[in-house]
């Protein structure tokens, strides 16, 4: 229910390793199908979200993510004889760019090992999130770098170990490159742009507790993904992509804006000769998640009832033999001047104080165990809803004090039809 009533995206092809899709003007929403998505009748303009950014490229042997690459790609063994690349540091030029300034040489430095990144950017509001986060779990990053332009994040998910998660947090400061991807006019020399530096604020994990919700593209293991502000985009020299749209539309307007929307991808789809773009509807998510907890709700109602009638059933036979157990006890006890009335209040007293003792356990114990069940579920999984099941519990609670207090009266007027001297005589056999 917290999902956007649409949610529009594109396959990345580009990170597939297609070479067709290393264009700079590669987009996974084109923006003629994002001013025609944007128009659909019915859209809640304060609803809409637009995920954007661009694609670059990076040099793999860049020092700035070797902690990465060694995730990825971890070393076997160390050559201790082959002295380590130092880390960049912002404003160093290389000795290449040396020889090409005293030269007078204009040749635009190229990626050694190229690899495709996804650079996203993120808005003020969601900065200043992320810095809280950073902040009360005490993580190394430049924020400010990040705000003002000069740095990128990168976020991975859940690759670095300690040791390289140290390693990350030693490389903030040091200057990262990136390229633009081919726009089919550069020559074999310089198959990328013009190269931009930006500064590593940090390795964050989006995997962690706690890490701020994030509307991402297409992201895992493996893959080169950052966050820019604004202001860094545009330090980039490249166009903004959109990468998805969410948005919500008005009550009763979900159908014609399902069908309108459907037929815009389509159309879209069959332009670019691929299936890239799709479309996520809330409505279909939650039909087929009814499907689901209708279906589990039926199996695990089904193992309810089968233990609640163990229960039950294990109760009435211990209380009936236990009625028979004491039929002699009974009879002296009417013997010696006990009415029927009165037998009849004793056991319904015993069968109550039974009952009481089992609603004082489930109201505190079995509601502790489900408060601490709550908590552990909440801390979990974002979704999850708890709701105190008052109903369920009243009606089985009703059923256990008509079981504790009746079945002996029921047993009790069964024997009432013996003789009380037979009954007396009972056990002499």
């Amino acid at each position: 229910m917290k999902k956007s009533d649409f949610s529009i995206g594109g396959h990345s092809l580009i990170l597939t390793g297609d070479a067709a899709y290393y264009r700079d003007d590669y987009a996974l929403i084109s923006e003629e199908i994002k001013e025609k998505l944007l128009l659909v009748r019915g859209i809640d303009s304060e609803s809409v979200r637009v995920v954007r950014g661009a694609y670059l490229a990076l040099d793999t042997e860049d020092q700035a993510w070797e902690p990465l690459m060694d995730a990825a790609e971890p070393d076997e063994g160390v050559d201790e004889a082959k002295p380590k690349q130092r880390v960049r540091q912002e404003g160093e030029a290389t000795q290449q760019e040396i020889q090409e300034g005293e030269q007078g040489q204009e040749k635009i430095e190229q990626p050694q090992a190229p690899d495709i990144a996804t650079v996203q950017i993120v808005d003020e509001s969601y900065i200043r999130t992320l810095e809280e986060y950073v902040a009360r779990n005490n993580l190394d990053a430049d924020m400010e770098s990040l705000r003002d332009g000069t740095g990128t994040l990168l976020i991975h998910h859940h690759e670095l170990s300690p040791s390289l998660q140290e390693d990350a947090d030693s490389r903030i400061g040091s200057v990262g490159t990136f390229w633009r991807l081919s726009s089919g006019q550069e020559t074999e020399d310089a198959l990328y742009g013009e190269a931009a530096d930006l500064k590593v604020c940090g390795y964050l994990d989006v995997k962690a507790k706690e890490f701020p919700k994030l509307k991402q593209t297409w992201f895992g293991p493996g893959i080169w993904y950052f966050l820019v502000s604004e202001e860094g985009f545009s330090q980039l020299g490249t166009d903004e992509k959109t990468f998805g749209i969410d948005f919500d539309v008005e009550a009763g307007m979900e159908p014609s804006a399902k069908s309108e929307i459907h037929q815009i991808i389509q159309e879209g789809n069959r332009k670019n000769g691929q299936e890239v773009m799709y479309v996520n509807c809330k409505s279909d998510d939650l039909a087929d998640a009814q499907s689901y907890i209708r279906t589990n709700r039926i199996i695990m109602g089904a193992l309810s009832l089968i233990l609640i009638l163990m229960g039950l059933l294990n109760y009435l036979n211990v209380s009936v033999t236990g009625m028979f157990t004491r039929q002699k006890e009974l009879a002296v006890m009417e013997s010696v001047g006990m009415t029927g009335r009165q037998m009849k209040r004793m056991l319904t007293a015993e069968g109550g104080i039974y009952c009481g003792i089992i609603v004082a356990l489930v109201l505190t114990a079995g509601s502790g165990i489900m408060r601490l069940l709550h908590l552990y579920m909440d801390s979990r999984i974002a979704y999850f809803r708890f709701c105190y099941p008052w109903d369920t519990m009243l009606v089985i609670l009703a059923a256990l004090s008509v079981t504790c207090m009746g079945a002996p009266l029921l047993v009790y007027r069964y024997m009432e039809r013996q003789s009380l001297t037979l009954r007396i005589g009972y056990w002499e056999f």
